[in-house]
């Protein structure tokens, strides 16, 4: 319900479909687009379209594809699109809400065969738009007929009785909206509750009331654009599907006829947001959402979804809800926690589904974002043709709890739909006792109608939560002691004296402050909680592991729960201390975590401008068969894949410290290549160095300790960066890149109306210089080589890093580069080191002064690593590998030790030591004179003093000479 929902990934799923193939043609209002529904994972996604926010003002209106932003018109122009819809147009505006700014968001139709997934990463690159993502096509929430179901009571389960006998729908003018698969508005126990559209004259084919529509006189059918909103002969299940939910929430009652309705003759507004071919589909419910919140009704209900998680769609919900209108939707039956949209959003009313007897539908999703459950099982309701029959599932636990949240309107009509909601919420019936291996998961409970009616009672609800952290650098790090502030909002009956209790079931995680008190909440009225809660992390909590925290809301007679989620150490971080800023991760990305999300980083900035980086990753590898790499990749149906080689390494945690140890912020990740098809078996730890003064306050160096895992060597390596440049001239058609072999400098710029910059990466350590300058476009001016709109395959990649110089210029025209140094022989066990700065310059003159001041901080700061390393005889530069095993499992028994490896070019005196966290030494173990060399030692997990070590996060250090690193251990036991 109203509560904020957190949710680790902004990354978002798709649904679960089963007839993604079928041919389907779409009309939605007059931008039609047609062909094969569009799929991906689990998700399908709507053939020639897609959904785009833009940052401010109305940019086109009808049937143009031309806004006034002219850079943004050539990207557009350049994804092919040629029409841009308002999905909400100013005539169809009848109400006002302030909540979401609905008249900026569009669809966008292309009538090319291009991925939409494609065309809505290429428009996310413009700063004019804040998002742009596939349109969804979602699937009805029915299960199959279950008989043995057949004829229960489930009115009396619910209290229905006792409710009609407090209110009526048929007394006060509720409109409850159908938003399915299209409803039978001719059936006999139908018709008489049928809403009409007191602006609009039947079949006069003018749109009288003005709201975009004609005709509309009881809904409208978005699957043929016709103010008939029955189901279609060429879909009945959808049809039966919409007639059925219809019934069960607003059947003509007490009309000595069929069945009766929850709602007891409220208005019905039946809208068909089905698909005109594709059975099961529902592929305009966002757009019936839209229209029913427009022309009046006050509550909702979906009986359909899916696991994909839509910017767009949550926008929706925000801007009906603020208009007032309560949204209920179906969890879902995949037997799942997982979370099932539109039912998980925030705002929206999630009903699952449970058995006349209180138990949970086997079928039913459940989870900690369920409200409430209703039955749905065997439930008797209409269908087409005048028919009744007995369905299961979600689908009609749903509009049960609809038809509920109309008599609450009903009995108050000062109240808004959230209310209302909150309401049905509060006052469910707890059915954990009879569920107890779904406790906690089942929402308040089953609906009690007579409660809903009669009842008073608080509803707190939270709607925000911030934190504060040890070092205050906004990221959650192990060790650390979080400050959590929580904001509260009570929507019914007023509430004092309100305990709020923190608690979590985690392995990383301790409350230590776990309560704090609010003096009181009226209603609609919003606090914040005057003591913060808080909690500390483990010292050994791995990356990117979320908390999930529940907040017990207690006071007199009342007592709910909320929850949110906290995620420890993201995998990204940003390097922003000088006048480049980037964003850093342990999975082999650079500028993003994610190439095709633009928001899952900063790209690639200079002095505060806009990104001028749409990818960049690593590429490794020994042949064209053998690559590690984390770049796009193949193109599958039209939709472009990205590969993902790289994952984050036991004890490898992205870390960035401002200041750092030697420069004025630094950070550290450490990765593997164990999801490559083919890996190399190597651990790469990405360390950056950033100034942040001149001359040094241009760059950022990237230094790169490659270990090998394998007992045998790996030859022929080559170790480089693949960048997409897009430096906006419009639609990048006038980038250029090149290079500077001296400075072993690659570069690139705009040659147009973009940004004056100059941005590049340089090679600052030893190693031959590979540089490729690639088009994107195979079409474009100039083409020579291979190109990436195909896909970029593993030999093209192979290529690029291990063919020396090759294209060396390419533009103007959509460009990339990949900068590379090999190759190396890295032995066995052993480790290489490779060095590039991240630069960029007013002009290439500034670019080549940056470079050189690079090279020159790199020399600095890592003199003794400058020694070719292709000899493979003796290491060729000093080296400390990260331990393995890491975490290391402590044991009593022989043979728990963990292996350091290390490497000397030259003879040294060599100190390798292990420490705590306070810095106090806990053993020694090597302190010699040693040879050059490759060397192994191993630590059995104990002091100088013999006793085992306790878990935590330790630290060894290896000082030979001048050369000093250190590296992090995780102990267990």
């Amino acid at each position: 319900m109203p509560r904020t929902r957190f949710s680790a990934t902004a990354a978002w799923r798709g649904i679960v479909l089963c007839l993604a193939m079928a041919t389907i043609t779409f009309a939605a209002g007059k931008g039609a687009f047609s062909g094969r529904p569009v799929q991906q994972n689990s998700a399908i996604y709507a053939p020639g379209v897609v959904v785009v926010r833009f940052a401010g003002g109305q940019h086109a209106g009808e049937g143009s594809a031309a806004p006034g932003n002219t850079a943004l018109a050539a990207i557009l122009q350049a994804q092919g699109i040629h029409h841009l819809q308002p999905v909400l147009p100013v005539e169809q505006q009848r109400r006002q809400s302030q909540a979401v700014p609905i008249a900026n968001i569009y669809f966008a139709y292309f009538n090319h065969s291009a991925a939409p997934e494609q065309v809505a990463a290429a428009l996310r690159r413009s700063p004019e738009v804040v998002y742009a993502e596939p349109k969804q096509i979602h699937q009805i929430a029915a299960t199959p007929n279950d008989p043995l179901y057949l004829n229960q009571p489930f009115f009396n389960v619910v209290r229905a009785r006792q409710a009609w006998d407090t209110v009526r729908g048929e007394q006060g003018n509720v409109v409850i909206a159908i938003v399915d698969g299209g409803t039978d508005i001719d059936h006999p126990d139908l018709a008489a509750n049928l809403w009409r559209n007191p602006g609009e004259i039947a079949n006069n084919g003018v749109d009288d009331d003005r709201n975009g529509f004609t005709d509309d006189v009881h809904g409208w059918n978005f699957a043929n654009n016709s103010p008939d909103p029955t189901g279609l002969a060429s879909t009945p299940s959808n049809a039966d599907h919409g007639t059925h939910t219809a019934g069960i929430a607003a059947a003509v009652t007490n009309n000595n006829t069929g069945v009766a309705g929850m709602s007891w003759n409220a208005r019905l507004m039946p809208i068909c947001a089905g698909d005109p071919e594709a059975d099961r589909y529902i592929t305009f419910g966002f757009e019936g959402v839209l229209y029913a919140a427009n022309n009046g009704a006050d509550i909702i209900s979906l009986s359909w979804g899916g696991y994909g998680n839509s910017a767009f769609e949550q926008d929706v919900i925000d801007y009906v809800t603020d208009l007032g209108v309560a949204v209920v939707a179906a969890a879902g039956n995949d037997n799942s926690a997982a979370l099932h949209y539109p039912s998980a959003y925030r705002n929206v009313l999630a009903v699952a589904n449970t058995t006349n007897d209180d138990l949970k539908y086997s079928a039913s999703n459940y989870g900690t974002w369920v409200d409430v459950t209703a039955p749905g099982t065997g439930i008797l309701s209409t269908i087409s043709n005048g028919n009744y029959v007995n369905y299961s599932g979600t689908s009609m636990s749903c509009p049960l709890v609809a038809g509920l949240v109309a008599l609450v309107r009903t009995q108050h009509p000062e109240w808004n739909g959230l209310q209302a909601a909150e309401q049905v919420r509060v006052t469910a019936d707890d059915i954990d006792a009879r569920n107890p291996s779904y406790a906690g998961l089942l929402g308040r409970g089953r609906i009690n109608a007579e409660r809903a009616v009669t009842a008073s009672s608080p509803a707190v609800r939270l709607t925000s939560v911030s934190f504060t952290e040890t070092d205050g650098d906004g990221v959650i790090e192990p060790g650390e002691t979080v400050a959590v502030t929580v904001t509260l909002r009570n929507y019914l009956a007023p509430a004092s004296n309100l305990s709020l209790t923190l608690s979590e079931s985690d392995n990383y995680a301790t409350v230590t402050t776990a309560t704090t008190t609010l003096a009181g909440l009226g209603t609609l009225q919003q606090a914040v909680a005057p003591e913060p809660l808080r909690f500390t992390v483990a010292n050994n909590a791995p990356s990117g592991h979320p908390i999930a925290f529940t907040l017990n809301i207690a006071t007199a007679g009342y007592q709910d729960v909320d929850r949110f989620t906290l995620t420890v150490l993201p995998a990204a971080g940003a390097a922003n201390i000088n006048n480049v800023a980037t964003t850093v991760t342990n999975i082999g990305r650079l500028g993003s975590l994610d190439p095709s999300d633009a928001g899952s980083g900063l790209g690639f900035r200079f002095r505060g401008g806009p990104s001028l980086l749409f990818e960049g990753s690593l590429i490794a590898g020994t042949g064209p068969t053998q690559i590690s790499n984390a770049a796009r990749g193949l193109i599958a149906g039209n939709q472009q894949l990205n590969d993902q080689d790289f994952t984050a390494a036991a004890g490898g945690d992205l870390r960035v410290s401002t200041p750092g140890n030697r420069t004025d912020q630094e950070s550290i990740g450490i990765f593997e290549d164990r999801a490559a098809n083919n890996p190399m078996n190597i651990r790469v730890t990405q360390e950056t160095f950033a100034q942040k003064d001149a001359p040094n306050d241009d760059f950022i160096l990237l230094h790169y300790s490659i270990e090998n895992l394998n007992a045998e060597p790996l030859n022929n390596f080559h170790f480089g960066v693949f960048f997409d440049w897009d430096i906006d001239g419009g639609s990048f058609a006038t980038n250029k890149t090149g290079h500077d072999a001296a400075r072993r400098l690659g570069y690139a710029f705009d040659s147009g109306a973009g940004p004056k910059t100059f941005a590049g990466m340089s090679l600052v350590s030893a190693g031959n210089f590979n540089y490729t300058a690639i088009y994107n476009d195979p079409q474009a001016r100039g083409f020579t080589g291979f190109a990436l709109h195909d896909g970029f395959t593993d030999s093209e990649k192979w290529q690029a890093i291990s063919g020396g110089v090759g294209l060396e210029a390419a533009g103007p025209a959509d460009i990339s580069f990949v900068i590379a140094a090999g190759p190396f022989a890295i032995p066995a066990r052993g480790t290489i080191t490779v060095g590039f700065a991240l630069l960029a310059g007013e002009n290439l003159s500034d670019l080549q002064s940056n470079a050189d001041a690079a090279q020159e901080l790199w020399r600095s700061l890592f003199a003794t690593q400058v020694a070719d390393p292709r000899d493979p005889g003796l290491p060729t530069a000093f080296g400390l590998a990260q331990s393995f095993p890491n975490p290391f499992p402590v044991r009593d028994e022989r043979g728990a030790n963990t292996t350091i490896a290390f490497q000397l070019p030259v003879a040294e005196t060599v100190t390798l030591e292990i420490y705590d966290v306070l810095g106090q030494k806990v053993r020694t173990l090597v302190q010699d004179r040693r040879t050059a060399g490759f060397y192994r030692v191993t630590w059995d997990g104990r002091s100088a003093a013999g006793w085992l070590v306790q878990n935590g996060v330790y630290f060894y250090r290896l000082t030979a000479g001048s050369f000093v690193q250190t590296r992090k251990l995780v102990v267990m036991r």
